[in-house]
């Protein structure tokens, strides 16, 4: 009698834990949706617009695509797209930095020239 309990429990445990596993994918995925704005926010702030226009396009859009996945209760692909927005807009910054720090490296650069020529005079 003891063995056919244990047997009969398997099943239930199993259908249990499944339902449990599949039953979290179904939230909708709002802390990376949050982390996305947030690096849109930073490259905006880092102007990729200027250097990394289409990059920082491509992540709004993303956004944009993952929030009405959400609204559809879409949550897989809400999740899929709000990670290529993040990582989207993270590309965007670090373009958008590198192409900065290259401008100021240049206006440094000229003015070193710029100062080097008053001097000689």
């Amino acid at each position: 009698m003891m063995k056919r309990t244990y047997w009969l429990a398997i099943p239930v445990i199993t259908g249990i834990l499944i339902t449990t596993a599949c039953g979290t994918s179904r939230q909708p995925p709002t802390e990376i949706i949050a982390s996305a704005e947030s690096a849109i926010s930073l490259a905006k702030d880092s102007n990729a617009y200027d250097y990394a226009a289409r990059d920082l396009r491509g992540a709004e859009d993303k956004l944009q695509q993952a929030k009405e996945a959400v609204q559809k209760e879409n949550y897989e692909d809400a999740q899929r797209l709000a990670e290529k927005a993040l990582m989207d807009a993270k590309l965007a910054k670090a373009k958008a930095d590198a192409s900065g720090e290259h401008d100021a490296t240049e206006q440094m650069r000229e003015s070193v020239e710029k100062f080097d020529q008053d001097i000689n005079r």
